[in-house]
């Protein structure tokens, strides 16, 4: 287990002596930030149309309007940025001479 702490410092060190972590981190905000702003606005205009007809609509939920789907899209998002990070430790490794199995 100290192994693999050492290693992933290490990793860890070198990825924010670069660029490259604050521009994904950077790209990350960025994206997730227009996804949850659109969420809010869609949210205000759900319940700007209930107090309009007085309850009419069903009853509005935070976590399922709002929460929910920001937290999925930063799952996705998450999922197209890990890729990017794990580049530089293949392109190393071929590099070395190293081959993964």
């Amino acid at each position: 287990m100290k192994n693999i702490l050492t290693l992933a410092g290490k990793e860890l060190k070198l990825y924010f002596i670069s660029p490259i972590a604050y521009v994904l981190a950077m790209v990350f905000l960025m994206v997730s930030n227009y996804l949850f702003h659109s969420q809010v606005f869609f949210y205000s205009r759900l319940s700007s149309q209930a107090m309009q007809f007085q309850g009419n609509l069903p009853q509005l939920n935070l976590h399922e309007i709002l929460f929910r789907p920001t937290f999925l899209n930063m799952a996705i998002i998450l999922l197209l940025i890990m890729p990017l990070l794990t580049m530089r430790l293949f392109a190393e490794e071929k590099k070395g001479g190293r081959r993964s199995s």
